[in-house]
């Protein structure tokens, strides 16, 4: 049913907006940065994405949250949508210094997703697009895209989010 599906969907826009903040590569400066998130939907009832989601914030990345390399590492990904989307696989990844991008298909009794995430890197900034595809048993389709821009600020301040 499309209430599903598009639950799903919303779920999984609210979980990568609760964990935009969990995305970061060892090779990312230690410091401040400035991010512009964006998230939008679109379906059956809206065939025009619309912005669910619109939101700045200032981050603080410390050495101990950028350890682990979690921007490019895709079984990490995999590992959080498993719990909201049911069995996960990753069907396809390519990892460079400059461009990480991977495919995740994943499968519940209701619904098929698939999970599409390209970052890329730069030397004072990075960019991450993430674009769902959720169909349920009846074939009805609801897309999310959400992207998230970072830009490299200097030293942390004190308003800043610590991460």
């Amino acid at each position: 049913m499309q209430s599903h599906t598009v639950r799903n969907s919303l779920s999984f826009l609210v979980l990568l907006l609760f964990l935009s903040h969990i995305h970061a590569a060892a090779d990312i400066k230690q410091g401040g940065w400035d991010l512009h998130l964006t998230g939008f939907v679109r379906g059956a009832a809206t065939p025009v994405y619309k912005v669910l989601a619109d939101e700045k914030r200032q981050e603080c990345f410390s050495n101990s949250y950028l350890e682990g390399n979690p921007f490019q590492n895709p079984e990490r990904e995999r590992r959080l949508l498993e719990p909201n989307f049911g069995t996960c696989s990753i069907a396809t990844q390519s990892i460079t210094a400059a461009v990480a991008s991977w495919t995740i298909n994943c499968a519940s009794t209701y619904e098929r997703t698939k999970i599409d995430t390209t970052n890329t890197f730069s030397e004072d900034g990075m960019a991450l697009l993430t674009e769902t595809t959720t169909t349920n048993e009846k074939g009805e389709v609801v897309q999310v895209r959400v992207l998230q821009d970072y830009k490299y600020l200097g030293a942390c301040t004190p308003r800043m989010s610590n991460l």
